[in-house]
């Protein structure tokens, strides 16, 4: 008798092949893994990998903005969530939309604090000085 997956010989009372190890009664099925999604497709019900990483350019480069730039980069992470929720993991240009949109929020909260101080310096000089100028002291006679 031979056996019937890899074909070699064996006994007639065996129950198991001597060199492959299968079963004389049974077959073996070769298993089946789920195929990984392509980087090329993705679940259309969910935001496409270019709409993520085209928020994500937006909202980085608005950054020195402060607020538009905290706004955009917050929705280009709400997009790879999604992303991420619709197809299991981020890949390609989303993955990358992700990540600019972490910089850029990161990099527009900083400007935003940087722009209040800026505005506070402003007013300050303003207030301060016009207030310097009045009450200098300096009083010129002049005598003819």
């Amino acid at each position: 008798m031979f056996c019937k997956h890899c074909g070699a010989p064996i006994d007639n009372d065996s129950v198991y092949c001597t060199a492959c190890g299968a079963g004389v009664g049974e077959t073996r099925a070769t298993p089946v893994t789920p195929a990984a999604p392509s980087p090329l497709s993705y679940n259309q019900a969910g935001p496409s990998p270019t709409k993520v990483m085209v928020f994500g350019i937006i909202g980085l480069a608005l950054s020195s903005a402060g607020i538009p730039g905290i706004v955009l980069s917050l929705i280009a992470l709400k997009l790879a969530g999604e992303f991420v929720h619709y197809n299991g993991s981020l890949y390609g240009q989303a993955k990358v939309g992700r990540i600019l949109g972490k910089v850029g929020s990161i990099v527009s909260i900083v400007m935003t604090v940087v722009w209040a101080f800026y505005i506070v310096f402003v007013i300050m000089m303003i207030v301060g000085g016009s207030a310097a100028c009045v009450s200098s002291g300096y009083n010129y006679h002049y005598y003819y």
